[in-house]
């Protein structure tokens, strides 16, 4: 659950149904294995199956002792692994077998890259996603299934959002002006000094040498091309809607997937 209150959320929810439930988190936590080499650091760690594990499948496995469920997924543009260790008095020992395995590859320790998330079309939840916005205005509703019998919370606010369709939905914008450093807060989107929305994350990307952003406008300026206002700090800088993802790594990915 990170840092966020879904812990909370559920505690509510069962208490508002009356439901007769124990809610606890696990004692799980999370070791990632990122970027182009990750596939062959997993492979010399675990086998060579891990190269054929579909994106966000997993596996339960025990290894050296320790409990773990093997992820294919992971919080970069790049591939890896996400491992979940299911007993924390292992923690230290997991991360000492990681590094040792990645010694060859010049394996070292890092945090998750908001540059690379931006680049790739990663979402992060309370910026892009929020308890605001519903998943087909991010471009996630792909992954609702409003025909199946089982109920869920929102079910039927979402069967008719679909059927109106959304009034605003989430874009690319690249922001033609000096590297960005650090946004502070929700720069506000204009077009003809008209506000259409917010950029929800920006960043510079020394790959592309420009800044892009995520931004909710309204549907009418959605379209790729479109070229707005965004009003930084009083300033107001040109930019222009484009698709997502900024930077495309599926070549990367398989490669790594696949040894020569």
């Amino acid at each position: 659950i990170a840092d966020r209150d879904i812990h909370l959320w559920a505690r509510g929810l069962a208490a508002g149904f009356q439901m007769d439930v124990n809610i606890q988190e696990p004692d799980v936590s999370p070791l990632a294995i990122q970027g182009p080499k990750s596939f062959d650091v997993a492979a010399d760690l675990f086998g060579d199956w891990v190269r054929e594990l579909k994106y966000f499948w997993s596996r339960e496995i025990e290894f050296q002792g320790m409990p773990i469920i093997l992820s294919r997924s992971g919080w970069s543009k790049q591939g890896g692994y996400e491992l979940y260790l299911r007993e924390g008095s292992y923690g230290d020992q997991l991360w000492e077998t990681v590094m040792e395995a990645g010694k060859p590859y010049d394996i070292q320790p890092s945090t998750p890259s908001s540059i690379e998330r931006v680049e790739s079309g990663l979402l992060n939840y309370w910026e892009d996603v929020t308890e605001g916005t519903n998943p087909y205005e991010v471009g996630l509703g792909k992954f609702v299934d409003l025909e199946q019998e089982t109920n869920f919370t929102g079910k039927e606010a979402l069967k008719e959002i679909k059927e109106a369709g959304i009034r605003r939905k989430l874009v690319g914008l690249k922001i033609h002006s000096d590297p960005i450093y650090q946004q502070a807060e929700p720069w506000a989107v204009e077009l003809s000094d008209t506000p259409v929305g917010n950029i929800t994350s920006a960043v510079y990307s020394p790959d592309l040498d420009q800044n892009i952003a995520y931004a909710l406008i309204t549907i009418e300026c959605s379209e790729e091309g479109t070229q707005l206002l965004v009003d930084i700090d009083g300033e107001k800088i040109l930019t222009t809607v484009t698709k997502l993802p900024f930077i495309d790594n599926r070549e990367i990915v398989w490669s790594g997937l696949m040894k020569e």
